[in-house]
């Protein structure tokens, strides 16, 4: 590898890293939401069970 594009190549990485690291907290807290809605969902009473 070209040692005086290594910065340029270190850069993008860690440009890179921070995409992913959001990426995967909005995944997380999307799939916290969504399960939370089923359990609230399974807990709460039905209105056909009356």
């Amino acid at each position: 590898m070209d040692i005086a594009r290594m910065s340029e190549f270190e850069e993008w990485e860690d440009k890179l890293q921070l995409k992913l690291s959001v990426l995967y907290d909005r995944l997380y807290l999307q799939e916290l939401k969504d399960c939370m809605q089923l359990a609230n969902a399974f807990t709460a009473p039905s209105v056909l069970s009356n």
